[in-house]
């Protein structure tokens, strides 16, 4: 069985607290926490060139909202309409909805063996730099004992 593989999200720090889901949730009349909740739920169902996974119908959102996140009916259309008008989402009549400057918010490259590959090499330039400090290290207690002779 083959598995599929992650695909990271970068999470901004903050996002909990950014004013348009408080300000979305106070138009809403609910809690700002669902908010934050419904958007990472959306996130999670963006593809790599931030397409929302749902049906292409209008409604797709709210019915992401309703049948994943259990949020209500009458919540989720106004939430999605709400991410809509603070500029989180847009919709295009041939692709669906999209999260605008997702490839912007999001990794570049998510390759483990670049990841890796750096990792060595920053571990090769750790390892040659203690060598050339031991070796510093070593001929000035040479010169000590021998001055001390």
């Amino acid at each position: 069985m083959k598995t599929r593989q992650k695909q990271w999200l970068r999470w901004h720090r903050g996002t909990c607290e950014d004013s348009k889901f408080a300000r979305i949730a106070h138009k809403l009349d609910c809690n700002p926490l669902l908010v934050v909740g419904c958007w990472a739920l959306i996130l999670e169902h963006t593809d790599e060139v931030g397409r929302v996974t749902v049906e292409v119908e209008r409604g797709g959102i709210a019915d992401l909202l309703e049948a994943v996140g259990r949020v209500d009916d009458d919540l989720s259309l106004p939430l999605s309409r709400r991410l809509e008008e603070f500029g989180l989402l847009s919709w295009d009549a041939k692709t669906g909805w999209f999260v605008p400057n997702w490839r912007y918010r999001q990794y570049h490259d998510d390759n483990a063996a670049n990841r890796q590959k750096e990792w060595r090499e920053r571990q090769r330039n750790a390892k040659v730099t203690e060598h050339r400090e031991q070796r510093t290290e070593d001929r000035g207690r040479g010169l000590q004992e021998e001055d001390c002779a």
